[in-house]
């Protein structure tokens, strides 16, 4: 339970939000064109301050600034391996966006597709920018019907 937490448990927490505080503050300084300082890590474990970064959905920042923030080999293995799954994910969730349309398409349902990876290649040009997540498809109320018998009819 939360208020069971020993102090030396707390302290841990502190320090990874507070190495992630700093790595972000100089990350999004290095996206300014701004130097980034160093993180140092005090010797942590790198695999708890992956855990925190992937808690706080700030992996891609921190791997993309890797080297100007300094971080350590082991974090940056961990945060490759992420960023190949992730990136693998949004294939797959692209794929199946497109199924998804060309499904409602052909079942004659207007469809849109709107917030994630759509929200993600009008603001930055990359579809992975969001991370993978669901399919967010919006048809029209009285289309609700055919649009799900068409989609539940596909697997």
């Amino acid at each position: 339970a939360k208020g069971s937490r020993t102090l030396s448990e707390k302290s841990i927490i502190t320090f990874l939000l507070t190495v992630i505080q700093d790595s972000l503050r100089a990350a999004l300084a290095a996206e300014e064109g701004a130097a980034a300082p160093g993180v140092s890590l005090d010797g942590y474990a790198a695999r708890a301050l992956f855990a925190t970064a992937q808690r706080h959905r700030v992996q891609e920042l921190l791997r993309t600034h890797a080297d100007a923030l300094g971080l350590p080999a082991e974090l940056v293995g961990l945060l490759d391996r992420w960023r190949l799954l992730a990136r693998q994910r949004v294939l797959l969730q692209t794929l199946e966006t497109v199924r998804a349309w060309e499904l409602l398409d052909a079942a004659g349902v207007d469809a849109l597709v709107f917030k994630g990876q759509a929200l993600a290649v009008q603001t930055t040009g990359r579809a992975d920018a969001r991370g993978p997540g669901d399919v967010d498809l919006l048809v029209a109320p009285d289309e609700l019907v055919a649009a799900h018998r068409a989609l539940t009819g596909a697997g």
